[in-house]
C-alpha cells in the first residue's frame, strides 16, 4: 500500500507541477548579454495590448543556416510575446515559394511587394557546385482589425558581410517587432511639425520622408504662431534648411516650446550652394548664409561653422569625359563636397544603418561646459577630411584631384549631435511680453550641419511628377542611410517608453574559425565520436567494479 501511496504522491506533484508551470511563464536566460530576455517596456506594452495582433511571417521552407537562425529567432520572439501578451498575439509562418501555380505565386509575390515587403536574391550552392537563385522574404504582415504594418526583418548594410547583417538583424529584431505591434496597437498618433514659414525646403521635396513618417505620426506643416498657441500639440519639430531669418518673435516661439519639453530636429546649414547649379556652368560660389538662430544653437551647446567638409569617401558623379565631337561619354568621378559618412557610434539611431550622404555640409563644435547636457556625436566625417572656409568657389575641377593626405588631414569632423538634458532658455536674461520658462524640463534634440540630408529628388511636372526615394542616388542606383538615420532621429526624439534603446542591444557572435575548422576538422570529428563511447566505457567498467565489490 505504501508502495502505491508514494507513487501516486509523484504522480500528484507532477501535476502540481505542470499546472503552476501552464498558469506561470518564466525562462531563465545564461547569455552574458541577456539575448533571451524581454526589455520591461516591451513587456508594458504586451501586457497592455487593447485587441488581438495576428502576424504572418513568409521567411519559411528551405533556407540557408543564416536565414534559419533568423527565422528560429523570430519564432522564439513571438512565441513570447504571445505568451506576455496573454495569447493576444496570434502568428504563424507562410512559405510564398511553396505555392506550386505560377500565376497565384506571383500575384501573391506583387501584393506583399505593394505593401512594402522586400524580397531577397540569394546564391546557393548546389551538390554538382554550381550556383542557383532563390528569392526569400525575410519579412512579415502584422495587423489588427483598424491597420496593418510591413516589417522587414533583414538589416541590408551594403557595407558588412552576410553574417554580420544576419546577426545585426537578430539584434534588432525586438525592436522592430513590438514597435511595429505598439504602431498598430496605439490608440492616438503623436503630432510631428515641419516648420514653415521661412523658405524651408519645399513640401515636394521631403515627401517620402513625409510619407513614411505619416504610419506612424500625424505630419503637418506649421508655423511659428501656431507653436506658440499649443507647446504642447507637437512631439517633435523638424526644422529643414530655412533660408530666410528668423524674427526675434519666432525665435520665442521656439525656444518656449523647447522649454515645455518639445523636442527639435534640427537640419540647418550657414552656406549657400546647389549641385544643381554646376549643371550648366563648370562653377559656382559658396556664400555664408545666416539665418539668425546662431545665438539659439549656441546657447543650447552647439555652433554651426560657416565652411564646407570636403570628404575622401564620398558619392561619384558622372563627369564628361569625351573630346570635343566625339559622341558623348560621361565616367564617374568624386565628388568631395558629398560626403558619405559611415555612423562610427553604436548609437540607437545610427546603429547598423547604411552611410549617409551630406551635400555641401558644414562642421559643428561643441561648445559651453553645462553639465546638465548630455552631448553624443552621431555622425563624423571619414579619417582623410578636409575644410574650406566660405566665401569660397566650388568647381567640377575638384574631381581631377586625389586624396592626398597632406591636404585632407583633418579626421572625424562633426556633423550631427545629439544634446540631452535641461536646457537654458535664450530669452532667460530678456524682457518678453507675456510668461516664459527660464529653463526646460528634461528634453531632446538633434542638430546636423545639413539641410539636404531630408531631400529627395523628384522629376517631371503635374500628372508625370516623379519622386524618388529618399537617400536614393540615380548615378549608382544605390540607396543610402538617409531615411534610416531621419526615421530613427525623429522616432529617438519622440520615444517616451525606451523602445529604441532595443536598437542598442548587442549579440555577440560566436563564428568558428574557418581556417581551424579547415585544418583540424578530421580531430575534432573523432573526439565528437570516440571521447563518448569512451566515457560510456569507462562509466560501465567503474559501475561494474563497484557492483562486484558490493555483492562479492
Amino acid at each position: 500500500m505504501k508502495k502505491y501511496y508514494k507513487v501516486l504522491k509523484i504522480i500528484g506533484v507532477l501535476a502540481i507541477c505542470l499546472i503552476v508551470s501552464n498558469a506561470v511563464y518564466y525562462r531563465f536566460d545564461l547569455t552574458s548579454e541577456g539575448r533571451y530576455t524581454l526589455s520591461e517596456s516591451t513587456k508594458c506594452i504586451l501586457a497592455n495590448l487593447p485587441e488581438d495582433v495576428y502576424v504572418e511571417v513568409y521567411l519559411d521552407g528551405d533556407l540557408p543556416s543564416s536565414f534559419v537562425r533568423l527565422r528560429e529567432r523570430t519564432n522564439e520572439l513571438l512565441t513570447e510575446f504571445s505568451n506576455y501578451s496573454n495569447k493576444k498575439i496570434y502568428f504563424h509562418f507562410r512559405n510564398p515559394n511553396s505555392i506550386l501555380d505560377n500565376k497565384e505565386k506571383q500575384g501573391l509575390i506583387n501584393s506583399l511587394v505593394k505593401r512594402g515587403i522586400q524580397p531577397t536574391s540569394i546564391n546557393r550552392r548546389k551538390s554538382d557546385e554550381s550556383l542557383s537563385q532563390q528569392i526569400v522574404f525575410p519579412a512579415l504582415m502584422l495587423w489588427n482589425s483598424k491597420k496593418e504594418m510591413a516589417v522587414n526583418l533583414l538589416k541590408n548594410n551594403v557595407n558588412l558581410p552576410a553574417d554580420l547583417n544576419i546577426n545585426n538583424s537578430i539584434e534588432s529584431l525586438e525592436y522592430e517587432l513590438i514597435n511595429a505591434v505598439n504602431v498598430v496597437s496605439q490608440q492616438n498618433k503623436k503630432n510631428i511639425g515641419f516648420l514653415s514659414g521661412h523658405n524651408e525646403i519645399p513640401k515636394v521635396e521631403t515627401a517620402d520622408l513625409g510619407r513614411s513618417l505619416a504610419d506612424f505620426y500625424n505630419v503637418d506643416l506649421v508655423d511659428c504662431d501656431e507653436i506658440s498657441r499649443d507647446y504642447n500639440k507637437y512631439s517633435a519639430l523638424v526644422i529643414s534648411q530655412p533660408r530666410k531669418d528668423f524674427t526675434e518673435k519666432d525665435k520665442l516661439a521656439i525656444d518656449q516650446y523647447i522649454m515645455h519639453g518639445g523636442r527639435c530636429l534640427w537640419l540647418i546649414d550657414q552656406v549657400d550652394a546647389h549641385l544643381d547649379s554646376l549643371r550648366y556652368k563648370s562653377s559656382i560660389f559658396a556664400f555664408f548664409k545666416p539665418v539668425n538662430i546662431e545665438d539659439m544653437l549656441f546657447n543650447y551647446g552647439v555652433r554651426i561653422n560657416p565652411n564646407l567638409v570636403l570628404d575622401g569617401q564620398c558619392v561619384l558623379i558622372p563627369v564628361k569625359t569625351s573630346l570635343p565631337g566625339e559622341a558623348a561619354k560621361y565616367s564617374p568621378a568624386p565628388w568631395y563636397y558629398s560626403p558619405l559618412v559611415t555612423p562610427k557610434s553604436n548609437h540607437a539611431i545610427v546603429k547598423d544603418i547604411n552611410p549617409v550622404r551630406f551635400d555641401f555640409a558644414n562642421t559643428i563644435d561643441l561648445v559651453g561646459n553645462d553639465s546638465k547636457v548630455k552631448k553624443t556625436v552621431l555622425l563624423n566625417s571619414s579619417e582623410y577630411s578636409r575644410q574650406l572656409q566660405v566665401p569660397c568657389p566650388v568647381s567640377l575641377e575638384i574631381v581631377q584631384e586625389k586624396v592626398d593626405p597632406k591636404v585632407f588631414n583633418k579626421r572625424n569632423l562633426i556633423m550631427s549631435v545629439l544634446l540631452e538634458g535641461k536646457f537654458q532658455s535664450v530669452f532667460k536674461h530678456r524682457m518678453v511680453d507675456g510668461e516664459k520658462l527660464n529653463e526646460s524640463s528634461d528634453t531632446k534634440m538633434i542638430v546636423v550641419a545639413d539641410g539636404d540630408i531630408i531631400r529627395n529628388n523628384v522629376s517631371g511636372k503635374g500628372k508625370n511628377l516623379r519622386i524618388y526615394p529618399l537617400g536614393y542616388d540615380r548615378f549608382s542606383k544605390r540607396t543610402y542611410g538617409n531615411k534610416a538615420f531621419l526615421m530613427n532621429a525623429i522616432n529617438y526624439l519622440c520615444d517616451n517608453k525606451g523602445l529604441m534603446n532595443l536598437r542598442a542591444r548587442e549579440y555577440k557572435l560566436r563564428i568558428l574559425n574557418k581556417s581551424k575548422v579547415k585544418v583540424d576538422r578530421s580531430y575534432w570529428q573523432y573526439i565528437n565520436i570516440l571521447l563518448p563511447l569512451l566515457i560510456i566505457l569507462i562509466s560501465a567498467i567503474i559501475y561494474r567494479i563497484y557492483r562486484k565489490k558490493k555483492y562479492s
